[in-house]
């Protein structure tokens, strides 16, 4: 069993998350008033199970990321989303960590929140032994995410649950180098102001 500690790229990510968090909340409430904002700042952390469909690895991690939720559009907002993820149990195979980007859209009804993102970014994998020479190999990923906000009678926070698969790609013999982890999320969302949508 393989015990993650975070590199570099785990922290890179966690100090940009951090910094987005801090700041452009401060930023828009200075500009406007909460009641007529037109994006709405969120943060989340997020525990996770995966199952790496790598020789039959599964492991636990964490993902903490915010996202900017725009104005809705016939009742759909679109959004700009950042994350980063980091295995705390890497099993017996493998643990994946990554910093992901990109957009999402996110629809309301009452007290759900459903959201679909599409992410890109930078990944990771760390094997527990050495794969054909690929461990600790920066790789170009992909990621889609499909979850769902539920309001809490404490304003701003939300549960969020969510399922995500990613692409790999490792270059090797073993199944093409390809593979397709498939993640179940569940943690807590907190948007910055009480308004709710």
């Amino acid at each position: 069993m393989h015990i993650f500690h975070p590199s570099r790229l785990a922290l890179k990510c966690t100090l940009v998350i951090a910094l987005v968090s801090i700041f452009l909340p401060l930023a828009h409430s200075q500009a406007l008033p909460t009641q007529t904002l037109r994006i709405q700042l969120q943060a989340f952390a997020l525990g996770d199970y995966t199952w790496t469909q790598f020789n039959g690895g599964r492991n636990t991690g964490i993902t903490p990321g915010a996202n900017l939720i725009f104005r809705p559009f016939f009742g759909i907002s679109p959004s700009v989303e950042v994350r980063a993820t980091f295995p705390i149990n890497s099993g017996t195979q493998l643990g994946l960590e990554s910093g992901l980007g990109g957009l999402g859209l996110t629809t309301h009804f009452r007290r759900y929140h459903p959201y679909l993102n599409a992410l890109v970014g930078i990944g990771k994998p760390k094997f527990v032994n050495t794969f054909n020479g690929y461990s600790n190999t920066n790789l170009l990923i992909y990621q889609f995410d499909l979850g769902t906000d539920i309001n809490t009678p404490f304003p701003g926070f939300a549960i969020r649950a969510e399922a995500a698969t990613q692409h790999w790609n490792i270059a090797n013999s073993y199944n093409n180098g390809i593979f397709t982890p498939i993640t179940v999320s569940l943690g807590l969302r907190y948007r910055f102001g009480t308004r709710r949508y």
